[in-house]
Formats: C-alpha cells, structure tokens, sequence
C-alpha cells in the first residue's frame, strides 16, 4: 500500500514537472513571437519614418528653393522702385526747372517788347526794374535797378542816377546818399548811365550801425537838350520795395 502511494506520488511530481515545463515553453513561445512582431512592425515603422523623412527634406530643399526664388524677386522689385522713384524725381525736378525757365524766358520776352515795341507801351524813360536783397549773414544789401527807353528811334539816353535812402537813426529822420550807403572804396553820389534801349546799374550798400530803413528814392536826371528841368523819381518801401508813389515818365532823349 505504501509502495503504490509513492508511485502515485512520484507520477504525478513527473506529471507536474511536464506541465510547468509546458508552461514556460508556451511563455517563450509567446514572448518570442510578441518579440518577432514588434520587431517586424518596428522595421515597417521604420521604414516609413524614412520615407517621411525623405519626402519632408525634399519638400523642405523645395521651399528653400522658392523662397529664395521669392527673395530675388522682391530684391528685384525694390531695386526698380528705387530706379523709378529717382527717375520720377529727377523727371519732377526738370519739370520745374524748364517751368523756371519759361517763366523767366516770359518775363524777358515782356521786357524787350516793352523795349522794342513803343506802340505797346509808353514812349520815354522809365525805371524798368529795382530790387535790393539782403547779403547772406551780413549788413550789406545788393541793389539792382534796369532803365529802359521806349522810343521809336531809340536815341542815345544819358544822365545820372542818385539813390537816397530814408529813415531813422535813434528818433532823428534822417536821408542817406548813395555816397553815404555804397560799399565801394570809390564813394560816388550818383551812377552815370548812357544806352539806347536798356541799361543794368547795380551795386553793394551798408547801412550805417542802428538805422532802419523806411523808403529809398530813386531819382534819374537826364542830360541833353529834351531833358526835363526836374529828374524823374521813384519811391519803394523798404524792403518790401513796392512802389511807395507813381514813378514819372518822361519823353526824353
């Protein structure tokens, strides 16, 4: 009886034996096949990381590609802007400028009719132009005045020209002279003049220290045998220069 229990015993010890022995090679089984389909998924994952990969670098060199492209064309487009604006400003610039011209041009196209043509304007001597503009960071004033004659014949005119120049030192009124204002080393109190159709006199003034200017008064005395007893005369506010009174004319040779 006992011998049988111990056969009994020793079977099933075989029996179990086996059966672990059975477990573990299925768990192996199982954990190998688990191992074999990860790494086969793995390498098909793998596989198609790198042909992602691929494609996205080839798409990035495609970019890279056109956006240098797209670079060099707004490279090209600022630079003909640029081209253009300096090409529109120079064009506006010479616009004006020929606007300059032709006004100028104008103005001296009235001035030799007035000169040339006496059925257009009154015959005689006339004081055509004056001005006096102020000398840059300085006290020194610059005068320019033209005298025309308007004749048919357009004899020699001659004379003198005086300048006085009228206003206040401290409360004293008090009337300058050409030979008190010009700055020149030779003073003159008058300026001669001697032309047939249009005579340019100009020179330099300087005001003497704490006087204010008012008016200046022009007078022009023709000389010869026509020539009136009085000169004609011409008064401009100082320094807007506007003719203050009416000048005269004079038929005069």
């Amino acid at each position: 009886m006992a011998s049988h229990t111990t056969d009994m015993l020793i079977y099933r010890a075989w029996k179990l034996r086996i059966a672990v022995a059975l477990l573990v090679f299925a768990a192996v089984l199982v954990a190998w096949t688990t191992y074999d389909l990860g790494r086969s998924n793995a390498v098909s994952d793998l596989a198609s990381f790198e042909a992602n990969r691929d494609q996205l670098l080839g798409r990035i060199d495609e970019l890279d590609a056109r956006n240098r492209e797209l670079e060099r064309q707004i490279a090209v487009l600022e630079r003909a802007q640029q081209i253009d604006r300096k090409a529109y400003d120079q064009v506006k610039q010479e616009h004006s400028g020929l606007k300059q011209k032709i006004q100028d041009l104008n103005e001296e196209l009235a001035f030799y009719r007035g000169i040339m043509s006496p059925t257009e304007a009154r015959t005689g001597l006339r004081l055509q132009d004056f001005t006096i503009e102020r000398l840059a960071d300085s006290d020194r004033y610059h005068f320019s005045l033209v005298l025309t004659q308007v004749k048919k014949h357009h004899p020699l005119a001659r004379g003198k020209v005086k300048l006085y120049v009228v206003g206040k030192q401290g409360k004293v009124v008090k009337r300058l002279s050409l030979a008190d204002v010009l700055d020149a080393e030779k003073k003159a109190d008058s300026l001669a003049y001697r032309f047939r159709y249009f005579q340019t006199m100009e020179g330099v003034l300087k005001l003497p220290g704490g006087f204010e200017p008012a008016t200046v008064k022009v007078q022009v005395a023709p000389s010869g045998k026509n020539a009136p007893k009085k000169p004609l005369e011409w008064t401009f506010n100082w320094p807007a220069l506007s003719p203050a009174e009416s000048g005269r004319e004079a038929d005069v040779g």
